[in-house]
């Protein structure tokens, strides 16, 4: 559980958002608002990668999986060495088989390749790789990067998603566009709190 209340973020004098309180619960969470209004800030602050400037946020998850909306591949390692840091970098021991399974899913046709060969959308899906892992995450935050990849690999990613959500982990993403064909919770972002659509 992530419990925040009248939590709020400040770089200075400028409010970026206040009045924020709402329980998250093991569920998939699609977080809206308009460009500009904190999103990011917002999913950074939950994740514990920033604080919030004031409020009360109780977050007592331990495996947190944060997904920025930029490429954290290496360019001097291969699509698949870069899965395979950043499974050492969360202490996964996984076979090797695994990995050829979550390239195959991913459609990551050649993982041999350096990521500054390959398209943006197959160097975020080496990232996306440690969604596969079951059991475990606690959260998984994703900020924006399901918008540039293909509606074939969005689907796969949810679906995903949803199993990862059964397991008892929290799912909070951002997304523009339009995803009516699923059933998330949706939170509408604005600089005076958080609104349940």
């Amino acid at each position: 559980m992530l419990e925040l209340k009248n939590c709020y973020k400040k770089y200075g004098e400028k409010i970026i958002f206040e009045n924020i309180s709402y329980v998250f619960y093991n569920n998939i969470y699609w977080l809206k608002g308009e460009n500009g209004i904190g999103k990011s800030v917002f999913l950074r602050c939950i994740s514990n990668i920033e604080k919030f400037s004031g409020g009360i946020y109780k977050n007592n998850l331990k495996r947190i999986l944060y997904i920025p909306e930029f490429s954290l591949n290496e360019n001097w390692l291969t699509l698949k060495e870069n899965i395979e840091l950043f499974m050492f970098y969360h202490s996964i021991n996984i076979r090797k088989d695994f990995i050829e399974k979550v390239l195959k899913k991913l459609n990551i046709e050649d993982a041999s390749i350096f990521p500054y060969k390959a398209s943006v959308g197959t160097n975020l899906k080496t990232i996306f790789s440690l969604i596969f892992i079951p059991n475990m995450w606690d959260m998984i935050i994703i900020d924006e990067a399901i918008s540039h990849l293909d509606l074939k690999t969005q689907n796969i990613l949810f679906a995903e998603l949803n199993q990862r959500s059964s397991e008892r982990t929290i799912v909070i993403f951002t997304y523009h566009g339009n995803l009516n064909s699923y059933n998330f919770i949706e939170l509408t972002l604005k600089k005076e709190g958080m609104f349940y659509d």
